[in-house]
């Protein structure tokens, strides 16, 4: 962490000083600030020819919205997520929590990694621009190939799925308790039937198949709510899991982190911050055999590193 104020030339300096001796300029000004501050990649590249470098912005760094500024709720909108988002016959809704901002750096982190593997085969650096809007629209490809080949708009349909049903999110025992779940086959469809003690059900034709379960999903829902609702979550998804239908307990952050199985993953990790204190955070979702431990650490304080920066690089 190291801190400059790049409207003195003086910074701007030592700036060209680090690119020289670093392979990656990583930035998410509004577009054009760098260029404006003389830092742009035609200047840097003349410094470090082989430098790999990325901009992240809301719309792009080329075309009429490319000065258009955001974060992640408004991002989302820009890309059309909360159209296909919502209740059957409500409104657009957007994601909760800033969901494009974990999407997007892990997308720039990946870039980055893609672009120093080509630069050691190649001898090559590169320019890497990334829109966080044209990220998001590259999650729903069913909604633009469906609106491209038939003309007509996704619709919403909240939980439920086209190709899945039942597929929603039930009430459960307990105070704001949930259970996702979701069948995929007919054959889970006799399984869940089984369990709950209407095995007639799958042979009642108005259930039997996809698409007659589709014609009569909110009777199906009716159904499977009352079920659910002098159970808990967790003996739902036991039960459920048990028989390989996918169900899970919709989970606030505490239920999360003492969550069995995300427990036995190591995914949240303990952290020991100079000002803030020890506390639990969010680690990887992912392992890699090549890594058993990774070297996680805290966020750098204001400035932590300037004398490493500018003294020693």
């Amino acid at each position: 962490g190291a801190t400059l104020n790049l409207r003195d030339p003086e910074a701007v300096k030592l700036v060209e000083e680090l690119v020289a001796t670093s392979d990656v300029v990583m930035e998410n000004f509004a577009t054009g600030v760098l260029e404006r501050l003389g830092l742009g990649y035609s200047h840097l590249r003349t410094i470090k020819p082989d430098l790999v470098m990325i901009s992240g912005s809301t719309m792009g760094v080329t075309g009429p919205d490319r000065n258009s500024m955001g974060f992640g709720p408004n991002v989302c909108s820009y890309a059309g997520q909360p159209f296909i988002t919502g209740y059957e016959g409500g409104p657009p809704q957007n994601l909760g929590g800033n969901w494009p901002d974990y999407l997007v750096g892990t997308i720039m982190a990946f870039s980055i990694m893609s672009a120093l593997w080509h630069r050691n085969r190649t001898g090559q650096g590169q320019y890497i621009e990334v829109s966080m809007a044209e990220t998001i629209t590259s999650m729903m490809p069913e909604a633009f190939l469906e609106y491209t080949m038939t003309g007509n708009p996704v619709q919403r349909i909240g939980n439920h799925d086209p190709d899945m049903v039942p597929h929603n999110v039930y009430e459960c025992e307990g105070d704001d308790a949930w259970v996702a779940i979701a069948v995929r086959s007919d054959e889970e469809w006799r399984s869940l039937c089984q369990i709950l003690g209407r095995s007639e059900l799958s042979d009642d034709p108005k259930f039997a198949t996809l698409k007659a379960r589709k014609s009569n999903e909110p009777e199906l829902d009716t159904l499977i709510g009352e079920w659910c609702a002098s159970r808990s979550n967790s003996e739902i998804t036991n039960l459920l899991q048990a028989q390989k239908i996918p169900a899970g307990p919709i989970m606030n952050v505490f239920d999360l982190v003492t969550d069995p199985h995300m427990v036995s993953r190591g995914y949240a990790v303990e952290i020991d911050h100079p000002a803030a204190g020890a506390g639990a955070v969010g680690g990887l979702p992912v392992k890699f055999s090549a890594m058993p431990k990774l070297p996680y650490f805290h966020a750098p304080l204001l400035g932590q590193h300037n004398d490493y920066v500018f003294a020693d690089l």
